[in-house]
This record gives structure tokens, C-alpha cells and sequence, in this order.
């Protein structure tokens, strides 16, 4: 590859398509963002498909500094370039950039990550590694991409609806896509604890509606609480998870204790 040469590459030449993730928020912010390149000029220069010399080029990486420039008039821009390499390698690098950042919406990295976990032989430890996640992270994430239904995208898009509650609302409806798009209209009312039943007993109910799934959902049930006094380590360890994983530390700690008294025959 070229990333070690900088180049001055006019603007016009460079093409926006299917290589670069981020398919939408893309100008959130740029007026931000151009006015502290004005400030400060460019601090990383963007990263394009192919050889300095050869236009017109594709961006892999970047795409808001672009806009950022041409949102101020200038007509060229800072660029690398990634050299000769396979459109699913250029993806990645794309990809891997964005994850970084907290502005990709989930549906993109659901729909690229379901590109490379297919690329990859549906291995998803491979995925992972490549991106730096964890593999319950894209495990979730093919999930989204697999079975999400384009309703339930468009809400991730707009930051109307959680990942998690995506997430849920395909585990409740069991493969049924109509159902998992009304779960997703009442899930997200209600409580943390009510989404967890809910999700159990759509499980154990294929046959159950939406409406009857909520219900139980939201129905009161008994539980004992148990406090632990947990060592330092465990407890650093447990949040550790909790954070990689993107799970409530509670739901964490329980299913930890659920899945060593199943193996301990301690839960039949």
C-alpha cells in the first residue's frame, strides 16, 4: 500500500460508492468539522482505493473530511492510497475506521459486518479479529443484518428504536418478520426487566402474538434478590465484560451464575 505518501488529490476526482460504510449521517456535524480543518488544516488525510495517478479515485476512508472540504471550496485534499487491493479488503479498512466512531449508526455496521461474516465463511471469530470486537459483538450484529427487517432498520437509522431492543424483538418473534416489527413498536416501552420476560416466554412461544408476548412482558413476577459481595477482581472483570459486550452488568453477572449452575447440574 501507499499510506506512508501524502498527495494532493483535486476533489472532483474523487468518487463516493458502495466501498465507503457509511451510507447515511454523513454530514452530520460538518459544518463542525470544516470549520476546525479551517482552523487547523487537515489532521489525518483521508485514504483512497487504488494508485495516486489513476482517476477517478474511490474513497475508502474519510468521507466526512471530504465533504467537510468541499463544504469550504477547496479543490484539493490530502489522500493516501490503498494500492491494488480486493473491494472486500477496502470494506474493512472502511469499516474497521468507522466502528471507532460513534456516529456510524448500527444498521451500516450490521449490514457491512453481515458482508464480511459471509465473505469469511460465516466465521465470525475470523470477523472479529479483523475488526478488533468481540465475536458476541458481531454475533449480535449478523443477527441485525440477517434478520432485521427493513422497518426495523430504518428506526436504527434514525435513532428511534436501540440496538438491543432490535436485537430483542428478533429473538421474541422467532422468525416471524411481522412480529418482531409490532414487538419493536411497544418493546422499547417498556422496563428493562419487562423486555427480558417478554423475550423469554416469545422464546418458549413461537405460536404467542406480539400482543400476548407484551402482555407477559409486562406482567409483575416474583424474584428474590440475593446481594454479593463480590472481590475487586471479579467486579472489574464483570464491568469489563459488560462494556465489551454491550450487556447490562445484572443480566451479565446473572446469566454468568445461570450458565455455571447448568454446568454444575445444580439446574436441571
Amino acid at each position: 500500500m501507499e499510506m506512508d505518501n501524502f498527495y494532493d488529490i483535486p476533489i472532483n476526482e474523487i468518487e463516493v460508492d458502495d466501498i465507503n460504510v457509511r451510507k447515511h449521517n454523513r454530514e452530520d456535524r460538518i459544518d463542525e468539522l470544516a470549520r476546525s480543518i479551517n482552523r487547523h488544516g487537515l489532521m489525518q488525510p483521508i485514504l483512497l482505493f487504488g494508485n495516486a495517478g489513476k482517476p477517478p479515485y474511490k474513497i475508502i476512508v474519510g468521507q466526512r473530511r471530504l465533504l467537510a472540504h468541499q463544504k469550504l471550496s477547496k479543490e484539493t485534499i490530502k489522500a493516501t492510497f490503498s494500492g491494488e487491493i480486493e473491494p472486500i479488503e477496502a470494506t474493512l479498512l472502511s469499516l474497521a475506521e468507522n466502528m471507532q466512531r460513534v456516529d456510524l449508526n448500527h444498521a451500516d455496521k450490521a449490514d457491512h459486518i453481515t458482508i464480511l461474516y459471509n465473505h469469511y465463511g460465516k466465521d465470525e471469530h475470523q470477523v472479529a479479529e479483523a475488526l478488533g470486537l468481540s465475536v458476541r459483538t458481531i454475533r449480535d450484529y449478523v443477527k441485525i443484518g440477517e434478520q432485521a427487517t427493513d422497518k426495523a432498520k430504518e428506526l436504527l437509522k434514525s435513532e428511534k428504536v436501540s440496538k438491543a431492543d432490535v436485537k430483542r424483538a428478533i429473538d421474541a418473534a422467532q422468525g416471524d418478520e411481522e412480529k418482531a416489527d409490532i414487538l419493536l413498536e411497544e418493546i422499547g416501552k417498556l422496563s428493562k426487566y419487562d423486555k427480558s420476560r417478554a423475550v423469554e416466554y416469545g422464546k418458549e412461544n413461537p405460536e404467542a402474538t406480539a400482543e400476548k408476548i407484551i402482555e407477559v412482558g409486562q406482567k409483575p413476577k416474583v424474584q428474590e434478590t440475593i446481594f454479593l459481595k463480590l472481590p475487586k477482581r471479579i467486579t472489574k472483570a464483570i464491568r469489563k465484560a459488560s462494556k465489551k459486550l454491550y450487556i447490562d452488568i445484572e443480566d451479565l453477572a446473572l446469566k454468568a451464575l445461570e450458565e455455571w449452575l447448568e454446568r454444575n447440574d445444580f439446574i436441571s
